[in-house]
């Protein structure tokens, strides 16, 4: 949790205060907000993650509607069959034959008549109005207006971070021994107590350069 202190705060341990948890590590705040800033930006916030997205969209799209031209003749075929029923009824009672039975298969019939009216126009619209990937200028237009957005102190940007990576939970790793992320290490290093963040993005692992002073940041290579 976020903990007072000067600059801003810092992250750690609740519980450590209490004295009921062995666990001391202290992550500067403005720190870490900014070092996630920074690769949001150059890792995950491109244009070309977002075009790539996009296209995949706009495919998954395209193949969901692949049947909707077939699903229509069908639909339609089956308006055009309750019509010709609704018809047929009126003219039997345009002969005289009205009763309280004639007179409820009708309401029923012409019932199914707007049901598969509506139907056949939401599927139609649908096709017409499917998903499509916006131009690579959209894409970087709107990047501009977040980066400037997350490069503000204001609550407009804490708000944007929130929605970007909320929910977010530190994991103090404090031995060697459960240091399971050493394995991503291409060369063995020194184990120092440090913190991972796990976000709704990926993993963020805060070292903990000193153990008793300044913190240096950088991101794992875990899969999106």
């Amino acid at each position: 949790m976020l903990l007072s202190g000067k600059g801003g705060g810092y992250y750690g341990c609740y519980n450590s205060r209490r004295k009921t948890c062995a666990n001391m590590l202290l992550i500067p705040r403005k720190r870490i907000e900014e070092t996630i800033i920074t690769e949001l930006k150059e890792r995950i916030l491109t244009t070309e993650n977002l075009e790539y997205v996009y296209q995949k969209v706009e495919r998954l799209a395209d193949e969901g509607f692949n049947k909707v031209p077939e699903l229509v003749k069908k639909k339609k075929v089956q308006y055009e069959k309750i019509q010709q029923e609704i018809q047929n009824y009126l003219n039997f009672i345009r002969l005289g034959n009205i009763s309280k039975s004639v007179s409820g298969t009708l309401t029923e019939a012409e019932k199914r008549d707007e049901e598969l009216k509506q139907e056949i126009g939401s599927l139609e619209f649908q096709k017409e109005n499917s998903f499509k990937a916006p131009p690579k200028e959209w894409i970087n237009h709107r990047l501009e207006n977040l980066r400037e957005t997350l490069n503000k102190n204001t609550v407009s940007s804490s708000l944007a971070l929130k929605e970007l990576l909320a929910p977010i939970s530190l994991e103090a790793v404090l031995t060697k021994e459960a240091d399971f992320y050493r394995l991503f290490e291409e060369n063995e290093k020194e184990f120092k107590p440090y913190y991972v963040a796990h976000t709704k993005i990926r993993t963020l692992a805060l070292l903990d350069e000193e153990k008793k002073g300044s913190n240096w940041y950088h991101w794992r290579g875990t899969s999106l």
